[in-house]
């Protein structure tokens, strides 16, 4: 045997000695991006079109579904599985879940109860599987003063009725105590219209290619109007998070930074209608109005026109949605000459 060929045997018989010697390979760690933790809401890496709720709605809870709509801006579907939480939060977060028409789903023995259930209403599909539950009560006054307690029972209400909640439904909400809970039968799920069908095969169809979840085709509403409180931001980057795209985000914001500048300060609420785009079951904004939350002041709006620009647009009508009071803009009179030759300005219109 040639030294050649003897070296490259024992190097062969050394290369096997230590293919035995190793360990079994241990899995991949999955990057932590994979899954997504933020606040109540979990990210599953696996179902990239899905957002869990499964933590406690507390303050700051609709900042935290922002963010995860940001960083799952196609996210269809919402699991809620949530013990519950702040009212104003969980219906902030509702608004947004019928904007965009997602379908909600309390899971397989999950359990959505309190506030939970007001997202989970909030669904354009709604599906409960086998050993879920749904169950509602009063909400709890805490420390509120009586008028700030009907406010909050004024905006359920309004938000309940736009998502279509048959009045069965509210009822079981206003008369159950706090301290209790009414969870909803079979029954009444389906004769109250709770939900779209018992399970979880009728609003959703798996994607044979990478078994995501993906919503069925569906005719959105004609229109639907959403109150949304905003943080401090700049005004493209807000728009942005409630998950419109950045070219959209960027139309929008363009007129609005004309009268209002390009940063969008605390206190800030934000009044969208919404409609379905041309030719398209999606939902887009048909106007956006901006308004100071402590007094209720009008400050911009930008609408679409028919040529699909966005333009600076007069205010809405006055109105009072999700808690909030929209006013008229002050009417300002044109200055005119006095006998004295000054100048006498109008005061602004009461409000």
């Amino acid at each position: 045997m040639s030294i050649r060929a003897h070296l490259l045997a024992v190097l062969a018989v050394a290369w096997a000695g230590l293919a035995l010697a190793e360990q079994p390979p241990k899995p991949i760690p999955r990057p932590a991006e994979f899954d997504l933790r933020i606040g109540a809401f979990y990210l599953p890496g696996d179902l990239p079109d899905t957002l869990v709720m499964d933590g406690p709605l507390k303050s700051g809870a609709f900042d935290d579904f922002v963010r995860a709509i940001g960083s799952r801006p196609h996210a269809i579907k919402l699991v809620t599985a949530s013990p519950g939480g702040l009212v104003n939060e969980a219906l902030a977060v509702a608004r947004v879940v019928r904007a965009r028409s997602m379908v909600t789903a309390v899971p397989a023995k999950g359990e959505c109860y309190s506030a939970c259930a007001f997202v989970f209403l909030a669904g354009g599909k709604r599906t409960i599987a086998a050993g879920g539950l749904l169950g509602v009560h009063q909400m709890y006054g805490g420390s509120e003063s009586a008028t700030a307690t009907q406010l909050s029972v004024a905006a359920l209400f309004e938000a309940m009725r736009s998502f279509g909640v048959q009045d069965p439904v509210i009822v079981e909400m206003l008369r159950t105590p706090p301290e209790k809970l009414h969870i909803f039968t079979e029954s009444e799920l389906e004769a109250y219209g709770i939900v779209s069908k018992r399970g979880l095969d009728t609003p959703v169809r798996q994607r044979e290619e990478n078994g995501s979840i993906v919503a069925l085709v569906r005719s959105p509403p004609v229109s639907t109007e959403v109150v949304i409180p905003m943080s401090e931001c700049d005004l493209p980057g807000c728009i942005s998070s409630l998950g419109f795209d950045d070219e959209l985000a960027r139309m929008i914001a363009e007129p609005l930074e004309h009268v209002v500048g390009s940063h969008v300060g605390a206190g800030t609420v934000a009044r969208l209608l919404l409609g379905p785009a041309a030719g398209s079951p999606t939902l887009i904004p048909w106007r956006v109005s901006l308004y100071r939350q402590s007094s209720g002041s009008h400050l911009a709006t930008a609408a679409l026109n028919d040529r699909g620009n966005y333009i600076a647009a007069i205010a809405p009508q006055p109105a009072m949605l999700g808690g909030y009071v929209f006013k008229a803009p002050s009417q300002v009179e044109i200055p005119t000459p006095s006998s004295t030759g000054k100048t006498d300005r109008a005061r602004p219109a009461a409000q």
